[in-house]
């Protein structure tokens, strides 16, 4: 985080004028929103604990092979047409162009109504099996089909078949404070969706689907364009497969039961989801496992939508709009445009994803495990984010574009191959209770931030894995950045940045380390780290200009003296800027640096903060005005003082 100009979280910014100098002396009190009650008794000294699950073990409804079995000879047959529908079997009647089914069996639905409804009334056991057969249904004031009661509705999309359904912009009631239906598909009980043939709803008034307890979708292709949701289930939503196509003005799939306990999830343990939503791409009220599927989301444009979020580069600077709003407060004004999010616990074993959000593009309230999986991530925002705990057991994640890359209560990887790209932080731990953490066990993590490249409101710990930090170059943030221990005791570790408020590993690792203030490389340059006996530990690119240095891996030698030099002349390519090389070559010394546990971890260049502040350590108790002042709304300069001008380019805001 910006040392300097960081208020609150993340983007509340506070100008202080000591003499006529301008200088922003505060501390980064980023705080991770959370929707739970914290205990006010809980100490800075409790640190949260790394959260990992496997599975939820949701609830899935029971569904079997036989639920797409229908024979025509056997079936009620329905042929759908203005003012002449017909029924062939029994359990259904027409009245005008409205079919009732009232009794549990197999009903197979043929033709066209262009202003009518399949109303679905039967007992409470009632298990009512629709075949979709080749249908074109719209109704002006109502849902197409409307599941009004049964034990369970099943909708089968005859094989090779195309179905349509589409609904007016405005629905009649059949009571004067009625709001249900709100869907064309809609559901007062259970709903499966299955078959293979496809689905095109076209949703004018709310909804595209809606399930009042659990909706399931086993198959089947699914095109929707709705004016609010996609698809909506309150108890929970199950996928196992399919292929969904949902432009959606609002979600496009979205659980909402959020007062009945095991309620409120999503499982998807398959399928291919090409997503378009204003609002979120797939939102769970509670909880959300993942186990497989191709996902490309995209929420409220993309993140080329988002509102400019950067990390500020100089003291004195003006560069918020005072009246900004920050994307991560969801707001009666502000709709949430995150990727994939839940309120509860996320659970990702695997699936590949492609997400372009405006704002998070991974999101939770609580804690997300990722198991495994593909992921490419450009977002306004964080590419992923936990209120509580986020722990990285597998997987590829390849975060694009960021605003943070990885936020968390308690951030913890222990596999996986990471690579995040970031406007402000790559790594950030920030806890309302407790102390936050971020602990590196094993995986590849590669930053390249704008803003500090590694930064905990609390402690870090590295015990293994390897970590290479490219960034900042401004002044007022570092490649390290921690309000309380940074203990290395196995991995590999390499920090580069700029010098101002550089920080080392703290002074309690068990692992040595390098650390210098004192260089001047510029991107491209080829350093190369060897020992007395000119045997090379690490040749590596720099891939921004730095003036700093942290390197700690088991190959370094407490008390040993180690040359850093520039060399040129190098044949091969690097592997994120890491050359697999023992060859020795001479070249210009930068450093000779001995390595050790007992570094000084602090910033400035190893001097002070203006203000007598201690280098690298930020001053306890947040951000105080001086007395006398109050804290601003917004940025406004000393007078005398013009600040740049604002940018004008337009953003939107979801409402």
């Amino acid at each position: 985080m910006e040392k300097f100009f960081k208020f609150y979280s993340k983007k509340r910014l506070y100008t202080v004028l000591a003499s006529a100098l301008l200088f922003l002396a505060a501390c980064t009190e980023t705080t991770a929103s959370s929707n739970t009650d914290t205990d006010s008794n809980t100490t800075a000294e409790e640190t949260a604990e790394e959260v990992s699950v496997d599975t939820l073990g949701l609830d899935a409804t029971e569904v079997s092979a036989e639920d797409e079995e229908w024979d025509l000879e056997t079936s009620t047959v329905i042929t759908l047409k203005d003012g002449d529908s017909s029924v062939e079997g029994s359990g259904a009647a027409v009245s005008k162009d409205i079919v009732t089914i009232t009794e549990a069996g197999t009903y197979v639905l043929e033709g066209t109504l262009t202003n009518g409804q399949i109303r679905i009334e039967a007992a409470d056991e009632a298990e009512v099996h629709i075949v979709l057969n080749g249908v074109s249904i719209t109704n002006e004031t109502g849902a197409a089909i409307y599941g009004v009661n049964a034990d369970k509705t099943i909708i089968t999309l005859a094989d090779g078949v195309e179905n349509t359904l589409e609904d007016g912009t405005e629905y009649t009631f059949e009571n004067e404070e009625g709001d249900e239906p709100d869907a064309v598909l809609f559901s007062d009980d259970d709903l499966l969706l299955n078959g293979s043939g496809s689905l095109t709803i076209t949703a004018n008034y709310k909804n595209a689907i809606k399930g009042k307890d659990d909706v399931t979708i086993t198959n089947g292709d699914y095109t929707i364009d709705s004016v609010q949701d996609g698809i909506k289930g309150r108890d929970s939503i199950v996928i196992l497969g399919g292929t969904f196509d949902i432009t959606a003005a609002k979600d496009a799939i979205q659980s909402t039961n959020d007062t009945d306990e095991g309620q409120g999830y999503i499982l998807i343990e398959d399928g291919t989801f090409n997503l378009n939503a204003s609002g979120d791409g797939i939102q769970a009220e509670t909880d959300l496992e993942i186990n497989g599927g191709e996902f490309n989301i995209t929420t409220n444009g993309g993140s080329a939508n988002a509102e400019t979020q950067t990390a500020v580069n100089d003291w004195g600077s003006w560069s918020q709009d005072e009246n900004a709003t920050d994307v991560e407060e969801d707001t009666e004004e502000s709709t949430s445009a995150k990727g994939v999010k839940a309120t509860g616990t996320m659970v990702l074993n695997g699936g590949e994803f492609v997400i372009d959000s405006q704002d998070d593009a991974i999101h939770s309230d609580g804690t997300i495990s990722v198991n495994g999986g593909e992921y490419d991530l450009s977002t306004g925002d964080d590419g992923i984010h936990a209120n509580t705990a986020l722990t990285i057991e597998d997987g590829n994640i390849l975060i694009q574009e960021s605003y943070e890359g990885l936020e968390s209560g308690v951030l913890t990887i222990n596999g996986g191959t990471i690579e995040v790209n970031a406007s402000d932080d790559g790594l950030n731990a920030a806890s309302d209770g407790g102390t936050a953490a971020i602990s590196v066990n094993g995986g590849q993590v590669y930053v390249n931030a704008d803003g500090d490249g590694i930064d905990s409101n609390g402690n870090v710990e590295m015990t293994d894995g390897l970590v290479v930090v490219n960034g900042p170059q401004n002044g007022g943030n570092g490649a390290l950045d921690y309000d309380g221990s940074f203990d290395v005791s196995g991995g590999t570790l390499i920090a580069n940045g700029s010098s101002q408020m550089a920080m080392a590993t703290s002074a309690t690792s068990e692992q040595p380390s390098l650390f210098t203030t004192d260089l001047s490389l510029t991107q491209g340059d080829v350093i190369q780290i060897a020992n007395s006996n000119n045997e090379v530990i690490l040749t590596f690119e720099l891939q921004e200009d730095s003036q700093s240095l942290v390197y700690s891996s088991a190959d370094l030698v407490e008390g040993e003296t180690y040359t850093i030099s520039m060399i040129d002349g190098l044949t091969g390519e690097a592997n994120n800027g890491i050359y697999d090389t023992a060859d020795y070559y001479s070249g210009t010394v930068l450093a000779e640096l001995e390595a050790t546990t007992e570094q000084e971890a602090t910033g400035m260049g190893g001097g002070q903060m203006p203000g007598g502040g201690n280098g690298g350590e930020r001053p306890s108790g947040g951000m105080t005005p001086p007395e006398g002042t109050t804290k601003p709304n917004g940025m406004t300069p000393p007078e005398g003082v013009t600040p740049p001008e604002e940018d004008e380019s337009e953003t939107t805001t979801n409402e």
